[in-house]
């Protein structure tokens, strides 16, 4: 992982499939550019693997233009499975999912499905189909974007404003950013229980590292107020060590 999401020439030819979220990598929020999402479904249908495509984040975008799907690059729907959820864009207690795998997976998706007995509720399905085919939900997703982006908007200022020495990543796209602390070794579950004990809940960017951690912050801001992004900026800036 880079600047740039999953860099594709760091894979083995000996790796079965890779999993991706190249709309917004999580958590540190790299948008994956076209050259890489053409070069990893080259290598994987050169060496016969799986990419799985979950499209994270990939509905909300700020300031920047679309990027195409794995799964729309020519050749990927060979080595491709492409991954959705309704849980952002609407709310995770429908319960609903797709995936659209390649041609030569589709019988063992379809047993695997039969014998975990997943499904969906269908009535909420045909209230999701009804959302799409009426317009309704693309509707829906422009009025949300437009809140999202002012919230971050406000959030990234208020941080700027307060820590300037400070980076912020990943704001280009979806619900989340990550504030990386000055000093790659600190203590940064310690700040965010600090902030914990003032009711603002973030995550520790060491907890996502399997090898020598990078302490930061992972700040989501869907539920927060405009009005309240200098207060949490305020009580960012009092936790974090100097």
């Amino acid at each position: 992982m880079d600047d740039d999401g999953l860099d594709p020439a760091l894979l083995h030819d000996s790796d079965a499939a890779v999993y991706v979220t190249p709309a917004h990598h999580y958590p540190l929020g790299a948008r994956m550019p076209v050259a890489r999402r053409v070069e990893l479904v080259e290598r994987a249908r050169a060496w016969g693997q799986l990419v799985v495509e979950d499209d994270y984040d990939g509905e909300f975008r700020y300031g920047v233009p679309p990027l195409p799907a794995l799964r729309s690059i020519r050749g990927a729907e060979a080595c491709t499975a492409y991954v959705g959820t309704a849980s952002k864009i609407l709310t995770p207690d429908l319960g609903l999912a797709w995936l659209v795998p390649p041609r030569p997976v589709l019988p063992a998706v379809r047993e695997a499905q039969d014998s975990l007995s997943l499904g969906a509720s269908p009535v909420a399905a045909r209230a999701l189909a009804h959302l799409i085919d009426t317009g309704a939900l693309g509707r829906h997703l422009a009025r949300a974007a437009r809140l999202y982006h002012a919230r971050r908007d406000a959030l990234v200022a208020a941080l700027s404003a307060r820590l300037p020495d400070l980076r912020v990543s990943g704001v280009e796209a979806g619900l989340h950013l990550v504030l990386l602390l000055a000093d790659p070794a600190a203590d940064d579950r310690a700040t965010a229980s600090r902030l914990l004990e003032r009711g603002i809940r973030v995550e520790a960017l060491s907890d996502y590292y399997l090898a020598t951690p990078r302490a930061g912050l992972v700040i989501g801001y869907a539920r927060m107020p405009e009005s309240r992004a200098t207060d949490v900026a305020r009580a960012v800036a009092a936790a974090v060590p100097r």
